[in-house]
């Protein structure tokens, strides 16, 4: 009797043993397919490629070349702005933004990739940001936009066009780059200096209420 019973018992645990050996394969399985289909796993969506096709339903804006640097500035901000929102990977982002250059700013890209030898594919997004800004946003007018904002009064223009020019300005400059506390008061000592001295006089009176 207690043979038979050692027997059973040992009978049970073999099943039990096999059952937690199929269940746990089964666990395996199932993770390893969840992480391929994106649907578990940090990132799986965001290392998904996307189609071009997908993409160009958010209707991404074009850029033709023979615009402003400050034009040029807004596209190349508003498509980056496009590709993070719709979590383009980012090995297809120079693809993708490639496609929705025209005209002059087509040419000028081909002409890139013959100098560079080299395909879009294999072109990282910072590579392409650096050719972009190098051709449509050069150096030389950063310069001389910020020369612009230190030079900048209020003269015959309205608080609000003046404003609106001192803020436009402040985009170029290199004082007002990273966090706004660190330049805020900078900018505000700048934009009084502009004004015209009657309405400074008014901003110095009602500062000190």
């Amino acid at each position: 009797m207690a043979a038979a019973v050692r027997e059973s018992i040992a009978a049970t645990n073999r099943v039990a043993e096999r059952l937690d050996r199929q269940n746990g394969v089964e666990n395996n399985h199932e993770s390893r397919q969840e992480n391929e289909n994106g649907e578990e796993g940090e990132g799986g969506l965001r290392n998904r490629p996307m189609t071009l096709a997908t993409f160009l339903k958010i209707n991404p804006p074009q850029f033709h070349g023979n615009t402003s640097a400050t034009r040029a500035d807004d596209w190349f901000k508003e498509i980056g702005r496009a590709m993070r929102a719709q979590q383009v990977p980012e090995g297809q982002r120079v693809e993708f933004a490639a496609y929705m250059l025209r005209n002059d700013a087509q040419h000028w890209w081909q002409g890139i990739l013959q100098l560079l030898g080299r395909e879009a594919i294999d072109i990282s997004w910072e590579e392409f940001s650096v050719e972009f800004y190098k051709k449509y946003f050069p150096e030389c007018f950063r310069t001389a936009k910020e020369l612009e904002l230190l030079q900048l009064k209020q003269g015959n223009m309205t608080v609000s066009e003046y404003t609106c020019n001192f803020e436009e300005l402040c985009r170029f400059s290199n004082v007002c780059q990273g966090a706004p506390a660190a330049y805020e008061k900078w900018k505000c000592i700048k934009f009084e200096g502009g004004l015209r001295e009657e309405l400074l006089s008014h901003v110095g009176w009602w500062t000190k209420l």
